[in-house]
């Protein structure tokens, strides 16, 4: 599996990986081995999605 590459994107990878899990549950898929090259660690992404719900973001 691959690394991040800095020390502080951890947290990005895991609640992106998560939410591609959840994802094909919902849609009935089985869940597959998870590349994290396929991940990409978008922070920006993140806190807009965050920024919909008050008090999260």
């Amino acid at each position: 599996m691959a690394r991040q590459q800095n020390r502080y994107d951890c947290g990005v990878f895991v609640l992106d990986a998560t939410r591609t899990l959840v994802r094909r549950l919902a849609e009935g898929q089985q869940p597959e081995q998870l590349h994290l090259n396929n991940i990409g660690a978008d922070r920006q992404a993140l806190r807009d999605r965050l920024g919909a719900f008050p008090g999260l973001g």
